[in-house]
């Protein structure tokens, strides 16, 4: 199981270097389920703007709240991921219930990557 962004398969202005990465590890999920079918099973969770690392340190230091209500303005959803929101996605692609699935790649997104694009990034 692979884990990336949605940047990775998102137009993501000033993420030059981060978006190439995430793309060519949707490639790598792909042509590897190919190479190692049928003995493993290769996939990928592609998640959006998730509550951990980066996005959870700065949330920590939002103390009106206004950077989250932001976030969570850009998703149809209206809210940015929980953990718990990309662990069951990835519990389903590696259960017996998903053992028809390689090479496919999920994105997690609450619909983001149907939203507005990203604003640009500072170089």
């Amino acid at each position: 199981m692979n884990i990336g962004s949605n940047v990775g398969r998102a137009v993501a202005p000033g993420f030059v270097a981060y978006a190439t990465a995430k793309s060519a590890l949707c490639s790598l999920t792909e042509l590897l389920a190919q190479d190692f079918a049928p003995k493993v099973r290769v996939n990928a969770v592609l998640p959006g703007p998730t509550r951990s690392g980066t996005i959870a340190a700065v949330l920590e230091g939002d103390a009106d709240g206004a950077i989250e209500a932001m976030m969570a303005s850009r998703n149809p959803l209206e809210r940015i991921a929980e953990p718990e929101d990309i662990a069951a996605a990835v519990l389903f692609r590696v259960s017996p219930a998903a053992s028809f699935v390689s090479g496919e790649i999920l994105g997690v997104t609450g619909a983001q990557q149907h939203a507005a694009p990203m604003p640009r990034a500072e170089p």
